[in-house]
């Protein structure tokens, strides 16, 4: 379980927690209690712990307070993104607590959000790095850029292709754990190969964890997950499941995804259970999986041995 890494790096996150908590208390004295809210609601920490991991052998004591000031920014930009996906979602949810814009209100949560967002971009530039300032900025407007196009197929009800969705998917959610991966190794050591290919790992492992959570969206429950399920479908999203169930369904069928409502999203899930549809997702997933775990090939044995068991735990 991931819990064995957060001991090997517990005092790490220790620290980053402390720069999380410096940071805000630097925010509006009257809304500490909110911003205190974000931050402990925060989860498993899961892109530090690449970023930390992706250091590897090179993560010592010289430059451990770069590399955890970095995947503070991370962790920052994560937080924010979750605040401002919940209030678009709607959901009541995360991490088995009220979702911020549910406790505070909405322009209260987006706000949040910002202020979030540009104490990661101060947090960079302490580390005087034009280069991973500039790959922050990149990761965070493909980050927009992939929630845009989701909200485009919604809005407009077209059905993505699989290669639309890949591209999307890996905008919205792989490009940040490719950023902790890039981030851990470049603050950490030198050599611009090993941090290409632990570039790309991370944005292939992002992907296929993006796909994962959209299988659960469809396949599992509130209480097993923490956070609300059936969020795509009700709110007009195409998925991994739901494109598959598309292209496989009759007419009849289809009409379950024409017209979104709670009664046939349980519909939906028995059908797709039927066409064997979570399956072959899974299937899509373990691909993605063999794709970073290729790009792990170079890199020194221990670091490529971690990194594949922390995915383990994760899938």
């Amino acid at each position: 379980m991931v819990e064995r890494f957060h001991r090997k790096y517990g005092a790490n996150l220790a620290e980053l927690d402390k720069i999380l908590h410096r940071e805000t208390t630097k925010l509006c004295v009257d809304l500490q209690d909110q911003f205190g809210y974000c931050i402990s609601n925060h989860g498993k920490r899961l892109r530090p712990l690449l970023g930390f991991l992706s250091a590897g052998p090179f993560f010592a004591e010289e430059n451990a307070e770069r590399v955890t000031l970095g995947m503070a920014a991370v962790e920052l930009i994560h937080l924010a993104s979750l605040i401002h996906d919940d209030v678009l979602d709607k959901a009541e949810m995360r991490h088995t607590l009220m979702t911020v814009h549910r406790k505070f209100g909405s322009k209260t949560a987006v706000l949040i959000g910002d202020a979030l967002f540009s104490l990661a971009f101060r947090l960079v530039t302490e580390l005087e790095d034009i280069h991973i300032f500039s790959q922050l900025s990149v990761a965070v407007r493909r980050m927009c850029e992939g929630e845009l196009r989701q909200d485009f197929y919604s809005s407009n009800q077209t059905v993505p292709k699989l290669e639309d969705y890949f591209d999307t998917i890996a905008m919205k959610t792989g490009e940040l754990f490719s950023l902790a991966c890039f981030m851990g190794s470049k603050l950490s050591q030198k050599d611009i190969r090993r941090d290409l290919s632990l570039t790309q790992f991370g944005l292939h492992l992002g992907i296929a964890y993006q796909i994962l959570d959209d299988i659960i969206d469809y396949s599992s429950n509130e209480k097993m997950t923490g956070k609300s399920i059936g969020t795509d479908y009700l709110e007009g999203r195409w998925t991994l499941p739901l494109i598959l169930f598309y292209e496989r369904a009759s007419s009849t069928q289809r009409k379950l995804v024409s017209k979104r409502t709670k009664k046939n999203f349980l519909s939906l899930r028995s059908e797709m259970d039927n066409l064997q549809i979570f399956a072959e997702a899974s299937h899509i997933l373990k691909k993605q999986l063999i794709l970073a775990f290729e790009f792990l090939q170079p890199l020194e044995a221990p670091t490529a041995s971690q990194l594949q068991e922390f995915a383990g735990v994760l899938f």
